[in-house]
């Protein structure tokens, strides 16, 4: 990669395989400076909060990766794929690269209420970017495919279409912690994924929207970026599941204890006919979805009483300090 401002991104400039960097878990919810865009600009997150979920002073530490596919493995479901790109172990990018572009064949993300999902694109693979990029370059592509998740409550295998777009929109200095970073580039990337999902229980079939917000920041001491901000949401609650990384140790710490007490909390029993049970610690905010993203009301006590809705799947939505966790609610 080069630590100019000229063709910051090509072919050569693609991480090999067996590059991993180890960053630290931050709060969540940063903001993401969407209009700092430009050339000579500054992003400042000296001040960010890091995760602490064991309570030992020190923020989490979580993996990015890039590893050539194993063919012995769910890898061979994304044909054509030569590399997988690896967020936390919770998002996986597979794709190759030419002179001129980097192609994905689909990835697969770990969603909190529905477990292992897979996005394949194999009618039209979907273009990352383009060979070289540089400042101001930008890329836009349709793709489609299926997606396909295996869940006893609500099963997906359906065809998938959307777009994605590309954008390095700025360059200029990173504030991270003490340390400031100058000629970062940020890479952002977006993608609208459209499609219907059957929910089993009801036998009907939903459309839901799912879309991921990228910004990666990139300098010339690390091959893959020092500072990501990665949001998956779906169009079902409408509420993103964000992973924030972090190559300087943050300022403070969020969550200690807190993030243990939102992480571990269980619904019981579950399915049930018309109550669950919910240890919901004091300052809890709390909302019941529908299985369409609906709000139906706030949740306020440790029992949630579906007594009055039909049968079918319901989501306990529940946030504390900026950590966050989503519960499947079946309702029988």
């Amino acid at each position: 990669m080069s630590n100019t401002f000229g063709q910051l991104m090509t072919q050569s400039s693609d991480p090999a395989a067996g590059t991993v960097s180890s960053l630290y878990l931050a709060d969540s919810n940063v903001v993401k400076y969407e209009n700092i865009t430009g050339s000579g600009v500054t992003w400042d997150y000296s001040g960010i909060l890091g995760v602490d979920t064991d309570g030992d002073g020190v923020p989490e530490v979580r993996t990015l990766s890039v590893a050539n596919v194993d063919p012995n493995s769910n890898d061979s479901l994304f044909p054509g794929a030569t590399k997988k790109y690896i967020v936390n172990d919770q998002i996986i990018t597979y794709y190759n690269t030419t002179d001129t572009t980097r192609i994905s064949q689909g990835f697969k993300f770990v969603e909190p209420s529905l477990g292992d999902v897979y996005n394949f694109w194999d009618t039209i693979p979907q273009l990352l970017n383009t060979y070289p990029f540089d400042l101001g370059s930008t890329s836009y592509a349709p793709m489609s495919g299926r997606i396909y998740s295996y869940n006893p409550t609500v099963s997906i295998d359906t065809f998938a279409i959307g777009s994605a777009s590309a954008t390095i929109d700025g360059v200029g200095t990173l504030k991270l912690g003490t340390v400031d970073y100058p000629n970062t580039f940020r890479y952002h990337f977006t993608d609208t994924i459209n499609s219907y999902v059957t929910i089993n229980v009801l036998g009907i079939s939903s459309p839901v929207v799912l879309s991921r917000d990228v910004y990666e920041y990139y300098n010339a001491v690390s091959p893959l970026p020092i500072f990501v901000i990665y949001s998956v949401n779906n169009s079902i609650l409408n509420i993103p599941n964000n992973v924030v990384l972090s190559r300087e140790l943050p300022s403070e710490n969020v969550g200690i204890g807190e993030w243990s007490l939102i992480s571990e909390l269980m619904a019981y029993p579950n399915p049930s006919q018309d109550k669950f049970y919910i240890n919901l610690p004091t300052g809890t905010h709390a909302n019941v979805y529908n299985q369409f993203g609906k709000k139906l009301f706030a949740q306020v006590s440790n029992e949630v009483d579906l007594s009055g809705y039909s049968s079918g799947v319901y989501f306990l939505s529940v946030e504390k300090n900026g950590i966050s966790k989503m519960i499947r609610l079946l309702k029988n």
